[in-house]
């Protein structure tokens, strides 16, 4: 198979997020860049030099509305809520593939290629006590999800034989309750759609830690620019990156400018 190089990778993932905003654009779905896409949006207009994925955000009604409708002659749309450190979508361009250099999990279990990830952000409790429990509950459930159906990642973790026993057993024990949990999960996540609350979060992304927000900083968006184009991100940006990152137009240590995902990306035969 032919390798991509990491410059062809971010234009074909750019290519990718064109397509979901003009679909967005046309079928009225209110979208935002995030995390590190925002940050390099504003900070570089474009990528961060580094940086190997391209995020974006939804309201979980836009979200839901995404997932239902999106369609593309070449990206098809992956995920969702029975995977348990994959709460959201990706939409994939499936002419690549991708190897990846650490991660058994990733590399047994994810068929798609190179990609954006789209996250719905989620009603949460006002009360931040309230919040933390919510993301524990969530995180117990996945953890409990991963052992069912990702063991391979957590056994391999293991350096005692002995633990790593205890994990397969663990896991052996675990398999039959996967779709129940998965069920628990989604459950879990959407308790707090009709509740009266203000707040909001990716709760996609429970393992983080990252703060609740006011929902309302999805209600009102601007045009950055990112990569010669202009994408759509909330009006709040500042706040919603500070509250994450702090300083995010101060650079990380040297050290941390690698990118976070370290895969190889390569083109399908098309036999």
């Amino acid at each position: 198979m032919q390798e991509i190089s990491f410059d062809e990778c971010k234009k074909l993932q750019l290519d990718i997020l064109v397509e979901v905003a003009e679909f967005c654009e046309r079928h009225h779905i209110r979208y935002s860049l995030a995390y590190g896409t925002l940050i390099g949006a504003i900070r570089h207009k474009g990528y961060i030099p580094w940086d190997d994925d391209i995020d974006i955000i939804m309201p979980r009604p836009d979200y839901d509305k995404f997932v239902a409708s999106f369609q593309h002659p070449k990206y098809n749309l992956l995920g969702g809520a029975n995977l348990s450190n994959h709460l959201h979508h990706v939409v994939t361009d499936m002419q690549t593939t991708l190897v990846f250099e650490k991660s058994l999990n990733d590399n047994h279990y994810y068929k798609g290629g190179l990609w954006v990830d789209i996250f719905p952000i989620d009603k949460v409790p006002d009360d931040k006590d309230e919040y933390r429990k919510l993301k524990k509950r969530i995180s117990t459930l996945c953890t409990l999800h991963r052992y069912g159906e990702f063991p391979d990642q957590l056994i391999a973790a293991s350096v005692k034989p002995s633990k790593k026993r205890m994990k397969r057993m663990f896991s052996w024990v675990m398999k039959p309750f996967v779709k129940l949990l998965g069920c628990l999960i989604i459950r879990t996540v959407h308790y707090y759609d009709d509740k009266a609350t203000t707040t909001g979060a990716d709760l996609s992304l429970w393992y983080l830690g990252w703060p609740s927000f006011p929902i309302s900083w999805l209600e009102e968006y601007v045009d950055v620019e990112f990569e010669n184009h202009r994408f759509k991100a909330i009006k709040e940006y500042d706040s919603f990156l500070r509250a994450i990152y702090g300083d995010y137009m101060k650079y990380p240590p040297k050290e941390d400018q690698v990118p976070k995902h370290a895969y190889k990306a390569y083109y399908r035969n098309q036999d």
